[in-house]
Formats: C-alpha cells, sequence, structure tokens
C-alpha cells in the first residue's frame, strides 16, 4: 500500500514500434476497403476505445497507509531522534549543553566541549519519557482512525485451488499469510467490476505514451490509426498490471487491541470496496502484530 509512491513507468517505444509493424500489413488491407467504410472519421475511430466510467472517490483517504503519520508510529525513528521526537526532557537538555558550548569560538573544540557535556549525561530517563510519550501518541492516532482501514497485502489468484493466496506487505500493521477460498466465478465478477474502474487510467496512460511517440517518431500513419494498435496490443497486459499493483486486501477493525472486524478486496486509488472476504480466513493463520 502504498503510499501509496508506487509504480515504475516502463517505456512503451518497443510496444508501439511492434504496433507499428502490424499496421503496415493492415494498411495494405485498408486499401480495399468500401469507401463508406473508409470515410469514417479520425474522432469516430478514436471514440471506439473510448469508455469513460465515473468513479467516486473518497473526499478523504480511509487507507491508513496513505497516511504520513501512520509510518512513523510503525517505524519510530532511532536513537536520539526518537528522543528528540518524544522526550520534553532530552530537548531541554539539548538547548542548556548548547547554550553552555556556544562561548567555544572554535569548531572543532565546541564540538568536544559538546560530548563532554554529554557523557556526563545518563539518557536513560529520557527513554523512559520517550517511550511513554510515544505509546501515548501512538493510541491516540489508533483511536482517531478506527473508522479508518489498514493495508493487509497483495494476493495471487490460484486457479487451480481456486484460493486467493495472501502475503502482507512492509507497511501493513501485521505480519501474516493466509488463503481465501473464493471460486472461478466469483472472482471473474471481481475483475469485472475493477475493469470498469480503471478502464479510464489504462485508456490515459496509452493516449500519453502514443502521443509522447509521435511527438519524438512522427509515424506515417494517422494517431487515430497508432492508438488503436497501441491499444489493442498493450491494454489487456496494463490491465493485469494495474491488477497485481492496485487490487489490495485491505481491512478494517480495533487496532489498539488487535482486532479485526472486516476484511475485503479494495482498488488501492479510489477506495472502492470489491468485496467482502471472511475475516475468519485470517483469524485462522500465525501472525503478529507490528504494533
Amino acid at each position: 500500500m502504498m503510499n501509496l509512491k508506487r509504480r515504475a513507468e516502463e517505456s512503451p517505444c518497443p510496444r508501439i514500434i511492434f504496433a507499428l509493424a502490424i499496421l503496415a500489413i493492415l494498411s495494405i488491407e485498408g486499401c480495399q476497403r468500401k469507401p463508406a467504410e473508409a470515410s469514417t472519421s479520425s474522432k469516430e475511430q478514436e471514440k471506439t476505445i473510448q469508455n469513460p466510467v465515473a468513479v467516486t472517490i473518497a473526499s478523504a483517504p480511509r487507507i491508513l497507509t496513505k497516511n504520513p503519520d501512520y509510518a512513523r508510529f510503525l517505524e519510530p525513528p532511532q536513537g536520539d531522534d526518537f528522543l528528540k521526537d518524544y522526550s520534553f526532557g532530552y530537548r531541554d537538555k539539548v538547548a542548556e549543553i548548547e547554550t553552555r558550548a556556544s562561548s567555544v569560538g572554535d569548531e572543532s573544540l565546541r564540538q568536544q566541549a559538546l560530548r563532554d557535556e554529554w557523557s556526563k549525561v545518563d539518557k536513560e530517563k529520557f527513554r523512559g519519557e520517550a517511550s511513554k510519550a510515544f505509546e501515548v501518541a501512538k493510541q491516540q492516532f489508533l483511536s482517531a482512525h478506527r473508522e479508518d482501514w489498514f493495508e493487509v497485502g497483495h494476493f495471487e489468484y490460484d486457479q487451480t485451488e481456486k484460493s486467493l493466496k495472501v502475503k502482507t506487505i512492509a507497511a501493513a500493521p501485521l505480519q501474516v499469510e493466509f488463503d481465501v477460498p473464493l471460486d472461478l466465478a466469483t472472482m471473474d465478477a471481481i475483475y469485472g467490476k475493477f475493469h470498469l474502474i480503471v478502464d479510464n487510467r489504462i485508456n490515459t496512460r496509452i493516449e500519453n505514451e502514443v502521443d509522447d511517440y509521435i511527438r519524438q517518431v512522427r509515424p506515417p500513419y494517422p494517431r487515430w490509426q497508432v492508438l488503436q494498435s497501441a491499444h489493442e496490443q498493450d491494454y489487456k497486459s496494463y490491465e493485469r498490471s494495474f491488477r497485481t499493483e492496485q487490487l489490495v486486501v485491505a481491512a478494517q477493525g480495533d487496532l489498539p487491541s488487535k482486532r479485526i472486524d472486516r476484511l475485503f478486496l479494495v482498488d488501492y486509488e479510489t477506495e472502492t470496496i470489491l468485496f467482502e472476504l471472511d475475516p475468519k480466513a485470517l483469524s485462522k493463520s500465525s501472525h503478529y502484530w507490528k504494533f
């Protein structure tokens, strides 16, 4: 999940060059079309691969892994940075020692003066103060986001066993691997819902790649023809890629008490729930919580 910051784009040129090679063959056949068929405008041709779908995006992100504060509590800073963030006493001591050493003009001598002062300080009491403050802040954060969701992980669908193979990601608040039985018809219906959501994203990506390619190469074919060929060549592979990257297993529950009440498949970008899973599938598997 994450944040959300997640994908690397691959260069479209090899695919479009391959598509143009096909166009070279198809263009010969195109010359034999009926006049009425050949008179179709470029705009009409482009419309054949457009299928706008209205998607309602949540007004505020509900997936906690998109919240930068979540990462700070999942993996807090270490050493003196942790003390600086959560111990008032440590921050006061830093200011006190800095003031004492400020009268030393030479930088090298000043740094030695700082080391000498810190060698007299026992930081253990600051660590205790920081740990207590951190726990209070974490519990307040989790309580404030009790209704939000958190990523559990990504999955692969095993067609033979007819089950989801779920594996947690680094940003998940727990570490677990588990299976969820799911028949082929149900999985196909989920893919169908996801297709409606990502259709515009895929078309936009293909159009942007084609436009970039046309600006660089200036092929001897009209835009609609290059676009149609690239669409036929790339759409399915992009859809499979989007499934892998953006279909995630999420959960809702009470993180402070380490309880999961709901488990579902969701589109990471729009936070649209596509299918509710049985949370018992997770509870039956061995797992540990990072919080």
